[in-house]
């Protein structure tokens, strides 16, 4: 655990500084969801949560896998964090673009508490922890998702949040290139 909380650290400090290191190779984008939500298997379980992975797979990506782990892993984490129960659904897919440029796309639902219009970019921010109003334990160091949105755009990718608003649960999605 402080382990974890040190290399946080060292990663925001690298980010800062334009620093972060990428070792890219192949990631399907698949297996590794599949093998996160495997890691979380025990806690989804104690908190009544199931975890279903679907899609179309988009094939392997280049990217840095080990930090796309971490994204996954944050994002997996908040949705248990913020649901009571109920179902996260990890979906992976290729989203078409203009001028036959496709990304990669995984979304993380959930039916949590969901998030205000006005706090969807905020908690993407350095030591953000929700808002005060979620009534959930302030744990962490409120790093995770600004973590997981500058490894995103590391790779030349984006994520960001969807929300109808609080009751209707929340969506993180993120998108990569692909080759």
């Amino acid at each position: 655990l402080m382990a974890d909380w040190v290399e946080s650290m060292l990663d925001t400090r690298r980010l800062r500084l334009g620093k972060l290191p990428l070792e890219l190779g192949r990631v399907d984008l698949v297996q590794l969801a599949q093998a996160v939500a495997d890691e979380f298997q025990q806690t989804t379980r104690d908190h009544h949560i199931r975890v279903v992975i679907s899609g179309r797979p988009p094939g392997p990506i280049l990217a840095d896998r080990c930090r796309l782990r971490e994204v996954v892993i944050n994002l997996l984490a908040n949705a248990v964090k913020y649901s009571a129960g109920g179902t996260i659904e990890v979906r992976v897919g290729v989203q078409e673009r203009a001028k036959g440029c496709a990304q990669a796309m995984l979304t993380v639902r959930d039916q949590g508490q969901g998030i205000d219009a006005a706090d969807l970019d905020r908690v993407f921010g350095r030591y953000e922890q929700g808002t005060r109003e979620t009534g959930c334990p302030r744990a962490g160091l409120g790093v995770g998702l600004y973590l997981a949105r500058e490894i995103a755009r590391a790779h030349g990718g984006d994520l960001w949040a969807e929300s109808r608003g609080r009751g209707h649960g929340s969506t993180f999605v993120l998108a990569l290139p692909l080759d």
